[in-house]
């Protein structure tokens, strides 16, 4: 997928020489025929998809459970979120349906320098 693609591509521009471990937070999703099967299938795709490309040496994927409310947003979250589990990059990401149109949003979050990529 087009967007993956588009992650991918911005965590190899980024990438340290180090080995990177990257962590794809449950997608978020707006809208009347959003429901959580197409969330968790855009979130574990995504997962998916980081694998394959090989952009991460190991992908780690985390339910909406297991962090605070708000915290894909909230970078001093991510960061702590990110350190306790020793990420390197972590992948947010909302699906929206407005009524006429689909749209995705994601957003690449470089823990060591602490602010969103993307």
């Amino acid at each position: 997928m087009k967007y993956v693609a588009m992650i991918a591509m911005a965590l190899s521009l980024t990438a340290s020489a180090r080995a990177q471990t990257c962590g794809v937070m449950e997608f978020g999703g707006t809208g009347e025929l959003i429901t959580r099967n197409i969330v968790v299938s855009l979130t574990s795709l995504t997962t998916s998809e980081l694998e394959a490309n090989g952009a991460c040496d190991a992908v780690e994927q985390y339910r909406s459970s297991e962090f605070e409310d708000g915290c894909p947003g909230d970078e001093a979250c991510l960061t702590g979120f990110a350190k306790e589990r020793s990420l390197d990059r972590v992948v947010t990401g909302a699906v929206h349906y407005d009524g006429e149109e689909f749209s995705l949003r994601l957003r690449l979050y470089d823990v060591r320098r602490g602010r969103f990529t993307s």
